[in-house]
């Protein structure tokens, strides 16, 4: 992230002479795809309007009616698909018109700052639309580039013409390794290029990473206990629900934080890691971005931060983007102490932190290490010029050991496979 893509992709449509250019992005991001080739290409471009030969249009264009056969009919000269990682679901609307476009067309261009977004087979997912006919089959690729295990889960079926159920056995395969790094660089290093932020801008000040631990209190061990028990229940059920499992997870989660977040009233008005943002806040006095996977965090700590006086501004995901940059705004703008906190998702595309805060503080984590990773570069990028501190509030003998042993090795599998792909410098020659 903040390495410049939008740019290098723009420089191509120049190196392409191409004239009829459609880019596939995030609804936050198109008017500043517009300014941005307005800006450095000479470029303009239409956003949302059929008919354009140069065109931006968000994912949801590309199968709404009208848009979808347009986009379909056109013959373009490069499609750029920004924040490509959007099309990682192979069984995806949104992605199956993206394969289709892809095979009529001759250049196509997938920016990503996570192309292994949660795990390293999601790569397969963008190589396939890379290239069709060299990774036809996810099956393949898996078999070819990665080390995996097969496990079965229990599915309970009914036929209600026939009155007759069961249970079969259903084979979910998992990624336990990378098989051959090697051969997955030389198959794809004519259309994969990563470029890494510590390589490419050397002097940008390097993050540092900091576990703070605190306690739960015995309120929260025995709802903890509670909801372990529950959890424990329903994974041995004849039938798993996979939704189910994954509520009680973040039913877990969820009192790490802190009991406010399981309750629909103005209980449990405390929470030990927002004591420990507070500390942070009166150590360092200073302004500091304060992340959170839950909106229900969001209220609870604005509500404690305002009973200690502290200055708070909040950005959650039902604030329209426009709110949320003047926001923001102001939030940089103010020469006071101060803490802005919002949902890990709501802080994110179209927003550039970096200017307002060097220090990140994250209540919880998401189980995806991409966009946990998101947010800490969006402290981190090109404008920075203190150190990023990036703050990671644990609570001991709870589910965040667990979240934070998955996200390591999450990480630890995605950067094997990608470690041959890495170049430090593009070199573009070209007429200005």
């Amino acid at each position: 992230m903040g390495l410049g893509k939008t740019f290098q992709a723009l420089v191509i449509t120049r190196e392409l002479k191409a004239e009829k250019i459609l880019i596939v992005c995030p609804n936050q991001v198109k008017e500043t795809w517009k300014e941005e080739a307005k800006n450095w290409v000479k470029l303009d471009f239409e956003i949302d309007t059929l008919g354009a030969s140069k065109l931006i249009i968000n994912y949801e264009k590309l199968i709404s009616i009208g848009f979808k056969d347009y986009v379909q009919k056109v013959d373009w000269d490069l499609v750029i698909f920004d924040e490509a990682h959007k099309l990682k679901n192979v069984n995806s609307k949104r992605r199956k018109a993206a394969l289709e476009l892809s095979k009529k067309i001759e250049n196509i261009l997938l920016l990503t700052g996570t192309p292994s977004y949660n795990r390293p087979d999601d790569l397969y997912s963008l190589l396939n639309l890379c290239s069709p006919n060299r990774f036809p089959r996810k099956k393949d690729f898996i078999g070819r580039y990665l080390e995996y295990e097969i496990i079965e889960i229990r599915k309970r079926w009914y036929n209600p013409e026939t009155n007759q159920s069961g249970i079969k056995k259903i084979p979910i395969v998992k990624v336990t390794g990378i098989r051959d790094k090697k051969l997955f660089k030389e198959d794809t290093q004519d259309i994969l290029i990563r470029r890494k932020r510590e390589e490419v801008l050397p002097d940008l000040p390097k993050k540092q990473i900091v576990h703070y631990w605190v306690d739960l209190t015995q309120e929260q061990k025995d709802l903890q206990t509670q909801a372990e028990a529950d959890l424990v229940l329903e994974l041995e059920k004849e039938k798993i629900n996979l939704p189910n499992v994954l509520t009680r997870i973040n039913r877990l989660r969820q009192i790490a934080v802190s009991p406010f977040l399981i309750s629909d009233t103005l209980e449990y008005l405390y929470s030990p890691k927002v004591d420990a943002l507070i500390e942070l806040f009166e150590d360092y006095e200073t302004k500091l971005f304060c992340f959170t996977k839950f909106k229900r965090a969001v209220e609870l700590t604005e509500i404690l931060l305002k009973k200690k006086g502290i200055k708070t501004y909040k950005i959650t995901g039902d604030i329209k983007l426009d709110e949320r940059q003047r926001i923001l705004d102001k939030f940089e703008k103010t020469s006071k102490p101060a803490i802005l906190i919002g949902t890990i998702d709501s802080l994110g595309l179209g927003l550039n932190l970096q200017s307002a805060s060097h220090i990140a503080v994250f209540l919880d984590l998401d189980f995806t290490p991409s966009l946990n990773q998101q947010q800490e570069d969006r402290i981190a990028r090109i404008g920075q010029t203190k150190k990023p501190i990036i703050i990671r509030i644990l609570a001991r003998d709870s589910i965040d050991l667990y979240v934070v042993a998955i996200l390591k090795e999450k990480k630890s599998l995605s950067e094997e496979i990608l470690k041959g792909n890495t170049i430090k410098y593009l070199t573009y020659q070209h007429k200005v």
